[in-house]
């Protein structure tokens, strides 16, 4: 595992209602609204350890969101922080493994992380495949199953 340094600010910009994302020769470029601010960033910074939130990045996500959508350029910032997320180097872990206990038990472990940035993008899907690995361990018989995806894809209509 290593870090993956990221940084983001949050901006007062209630107009953004869609999300926006963008890899340009500067870097990953990403606008995420949420109800009255917007997430901007970001960084991707592997193996930078600094929690410091940087001058120098945080111009850059303003000049880069800003190129993508110009009505952020004077956009008020709310906050801004920076953040560590793991990253594996042979990509996200998402698996069952059973581990023995001492006491000669065995004990299945769903393990699913390693994202690095990804995790906003990846997460439905790898809830989805985390939960049928933990059904899979409580019901072998495969007398318990997840929903189909149309469920709920149609639900949220």
């Amino acid at each position: 595992m290593v870090p993956i340094r990221g940084q983001v600010l949050r901006v007062h910009a209630p107009w953004v209602k869609h999300v926006i994302d963008f890899n340009t020769v500067q870097g990953f470029t990403y606008v995420i609204p949420n109800t009255d601010v917007v997430v901007i960033g970001g960084t991707i910074q592997d193996g930078n350890w600094s929690e410091q939130v940087d001058p120098v990045d945080r111009k850059s996500i303003l000049d880069r969101t800003a190129a993508l959508l110009p009505s952020l350029e004077n956009a008020k910032i709310v906050s801004e922080w920076t953040g560590l997320r793991p990253r594996r180097l042979n990509g996200v872990r998402l698996e069952k493994e059973d581990i023995r206990t001492k006491h000669g038990k065995t004990l299945p472990v769903v393990h699913n992380y390693g994202h690095a940035g990804a995790g906003l993008t990846l997460h439905w899907g790898c809830a989805r495949d985390a939960a049928s690995l933990v059904l899979e361990s409580l019901f072998p018989s495969g007398s318990c199953q997840l929903a189909p995806q149309e469920h709920f894809e149609k639900s949220r209509l």
